[in-house]
């Protein structure tokens, strides 16, 4: 509940729930049943939403280019290696091994 963390939404949803009450105590027809499946009828439909709008950012959020892109790889012994890796478009080798990794940034390219 990101938005209840202000003040001033704490105080706005607590009017909410307040002109709801009083809402609910003035109409003679609804009794307390049925504005409890009215009640739980509209969480159900305020949570649907609240998933569905979090299902479809998801995706955007996912799409995104990786930052960070092994290109090759090749092994020197059995417990070294080399990797030429793009990081952020940039190419880099790093050498890796047993406690160690080294990173060699090409001739020309800015760290």
């Amino acid at each position: 509940m990101e938005w209840l963390r202000s003040p001033k939404h704490k105080a706005l949803a607590a009017l909410v729930a307040l002109l709801l009450l009083i809402g609910v105590g003035l109409a003679p027809a609804l009794t307390p049943a049925s504005a409890a499946r009215a009640l739980l009828g509209a969480a159900a439909i305020a949570g649907l939403a609240l998933w569905l709008h979090r299902a479809l950012r998801a995706p955007r959020l996912a799409a995104s280019a990786p930052r960070l892109h092994v290109v090759s790889r090749a092994a020197l012994s059995a417990r070294c290696g080399l990797a030429l890796v793009e990081v952020e478009g940039r190419a880099v080798l790093v050498a890796f091994g047993d406690g160690f990794a080294h990173v060699v940034a090409p001739e020309g390219a800015s760290r």
